[in-house]
């Protein structure tokens, strides 16, 4: 969303009449058009304001579409509404809601505002208490979308070997206390797979026996079993 409001014309809020321009009958309904001489369209994204006794309000938009599907649609700027009827009052007779400011964003809008080149509010007071109502500060901004949230990657990707071969060290120095280094169990497990090894090649097929000697007995040797 952008942080500065676009440049814009606010014309005078324009009453509605019935019957005779010179009678003091009001319809209650009041139209207030703003222009935008320098842009040529734009994407609304927020639209602020501060209510004066409005109770009810309408937003269209005049749109400068180019493709055939949008044009057909809602035709060559023609104007089509994103906000219907939105309560500004609680009450149209009572004085709650009736100066407070006012926010109206694309998730509150019923149709996109895409390629927007005027706006027109349409200001509804049904209530005979007020005899002056419209809407103040209106402020347009563009909506601008919001740059994607960047993806984290793996660490090796992000570090070069120099950074790598740091890390080794500190996980070497970073060791179980009490425990004998890494380095000195694999060559010990090594010693040992090459003692078994050896073991294994010089085995014998002949029996071996426990007690015997040259194919006979110690009587020493049976009396301590």
């Amino acid at each position: 969303m952008s942080s500065k409001p676009l440049n814009c014309i606010i014309r005078k809020p324009v009453t509605l009449k019935i019957g005779e321009p010179r009678t003091d009958f009001h319809s209650g309904a009041a139209v207030i058009e703003v222009a935008m001489p320098n842009i040529k369209s734009v994407d609304l994204g927020e639209i602020t304001f501060k209510n004066s006794y409005t109770a009810y309000l309408t937003i269209k938009v005049r749109c400068n579409f180019k493709s055939a599907e949008t044009t057909s649609k809602y035709g060559d700027n023609k104007w089509k509404t994103i906000l219907q009827r939105y309560p500004l009052m609680p009450n149209p007779h009572c004085e709650p809601g009736s100066q407070d400011y006012f926010t109206i964003n694309r998730n509150m809008m019923c149709s996109e505002a895409n390629k927007v080149a005027a706006v027109r509010f349409l200001l509804q007071q049904p209530s005979p208490v007020w005899n002056h109502f419209t809407i103040d500060e209106i402020n347009l901004y563009e909506h601008k979308l919001e740059a994607p949230s960047p993806v984290s990657l793996p660490y090796w990707l992000l570090h070069n070997d120099d950074e790598d071969e740091d890390l080794v060290e500190k996980d070497k120095e970073l060791h179980i206390e009490g425990a004998p280094p890494v380095d000195n169990i694999s060559a010990g497990l090594q010693q040992l797979w090459a003692l078994s090894e050896s073991v294994r090649a010089n085995q014998t097929a002949a029996s071996l026996g426990r007690y015997d000697i040259d194919g006979c007995y110690e009587i020493n040797l049976l009396s301590y079993t």
